[in-house]
């Protein structure tokens, strides 16, 4: 509505808020907007999808292996070196 040219006062009349809830509630919108990523404005992935899934089936053979080792474990057949942060992340996008 308010990308129409309506103002905070008619939204709020018409969504029976108040004037200040609207505004705020544009305001976030407005940030939040200005503030989300571009496409290609992330890093490229280093890990194929077949090296991810030999981290979690790792991960899954040995669940009480920590990072470190899941690390030491993986890091040859992947014939790069890959930080315990890596094996982190991909294990959270994986559940």
């Amino acid at each position: 509505m308010m990308k129409d040219g309506w103002s905070a006062r008619k939204v709020a009349r018409q969504l029976g808020r108040s004037d200040c809830v609207v505004r705020r509630c544009w305001d976030h919108w407005s940030r939040e907007m200005l503030f989300t990523r571009r496409p290609g404005s992330v890093c490229p992935r280093q890990t194929s999808d077949r090296d991810d899934l030999r981290i979690v089936r790792n991960a899954r053979v040995q669940p009480t292996a920590s990072l470190a080792a899941l690390q030491t474990q993986v890091a040859p057949s992947l014939g790069a070196p890959m930080s315990s942060r890596t094996i982190r992340r991909h294990l959270s996008e994986e559940h």
